[in-house]
């Protein structure tokens, strides 16, 4: 596999898990209690500021033969996550998810909560309230969280090259063959692949903010 094919392959993948995980974050965010929310907006504030290396040095800690979580995974698994494909979703999902959970509280804290009053006294439950009212509500806001999601997971580095290593055909994504193809010299191979991943983050940004903007103004 190429490794702008495995970078859109983790990227979706990644993609899918944090937009699950990050709607219902978000939403926590939104309506939790107050420790629910310092204690969220803590770990997902996480990612953001510290070093792609510190975090990947964590996770190589935490997955490695070493620790119980990456004991239990290998004999699950029969071998470890770690420098393998698994590795670069999991790196892939702690970079987006930050972005998609914040942005899933701001769409979410942007309904008008009278909304949500009228269903439930006309006795919808809490999950059909969160189904039937506020994630169509909610729709725009978390579809650019998506797309954040999408962009920040093919162009993470840091952390997948700390824990997925740099494997020929296995885990090397698009940004560690840009930064190898900088070390040669290769400057044309280089050229391409940040072409490719520049106009991928350019378009998703400007997709990003017209959904924003459209959220707001219905």
């Amino acid at each position: 596999m190429t490794p702008l094919a495995l970078s859109l392959f983790v990227a979706i993948v990644a993609t899918l898990i944090s937009a699950s995980l990050g709607a219902w974050l978000g939403h926590r965010l939104a309506h939790g209690s107050r420790p629910i929310r310092r204690a969220l907006e803590a770990l997902l504030l996480a990612p953001l500021v510290l070093p792609p290396t510190v975090i990947g040095y964590a996770l190589l800690w935490l997955l490695g033969r070493r620790s119980a979580i990456g004991a239990g995974v290998e004999r699950m698994l029969g071998h470890s996550i770690l420098f393998s494909r698994t590795a670069l979703i999991v790196a892939a999902t702690i970079a987006a998810l930050p972005l998609m959970a914040r942005t899933a509280r701001s769409a979410f804290s942007s309904i008008d909560r009278e909304y949500i009053a009228v269903a439930r006294t006309l006795g919808a439950s809490p999950r059909r309230v969160l189904f039937q009212v506020e994630l169509p509500l909610a729709a725009k806001g978390l579809a650019a969280g998506v797309v954040l999601a999408f962009c920040r997971s093919l162009g993470e580095f840091g952390i997948t090259l700390m824990i997925g290593g740099n494997i020929e055909g296995e885990t090397r994504t698009a940004s560690v063959a840009l930064y190898d193809a900088i070390a040669a010299g290769r400057s044309h191979d280089a050229s391409t692949l940040a072409i490719a991943l520049l106009a991928v983050g350019i378009v998703g940004a400007a997709a990003s903010g017209w959904l924003i903007e459209e959220r707001d103004r219905a």
